[in-house]
């Protein structure tokens, strides 16, 4: 499992009015999320959070495989998002595993976007 991170920022917000609060944050996973490399994702999505990240996009273009207890850690990454006033979205999701979202319903519960635009949009309409 390999992990990427990039920060931009929101729509509308110019640099001198940016706080770490309002950027957005889009992590990339590549390979195979299974229990095995949850302690890691644990720790770097909990440093972010601990850093004021509260916007997260997870892109998952590149995306093996995920297990029930990866998902289980991005469910709980989105609920400590949310109680913070913040949210988490899917973007570039393939279709094996959107078959597994499905499956689950997840996407019924984070939003799943195609473009950068419309993470964009999307995450930039959250007021934290």
């Amino acid at each position: 499992m390999q992990f990427g991170i990039q920060i931009a920022r929101p729509l509308g917000i110019n640099e001198k009015e940016t706080k770490s609060s309002d950027y957005i944050y889009k992590v990339y996973l590549n390979g195979n999320f299974v229990v095995e490399f949850v302690e890691e994702f644990t720790a770097l999505s909990n440093t972010l959070f601990a850093g004021g990240m509260r916007r997260l996009a997870v892109d998952l273009a590149e995306l093996k495989y995920i297990d029930s207890t990866g998902i289980g850690v991005l469910i709980n990454l989105a609920k400590l998002l949310r109680s913070k006033n913040g949210d988490m979205i899917f973007m570039n999701v393939n279709s094996k595993i959107m078959e597994v979202f499905s499956l689950v319903k997840l996407q019924e519960f984070i939003p799943c976007f195609k473009s950068e635009k419309q993470m964009l949009e999307h995450l930039s309409s959250i007021h934290t």
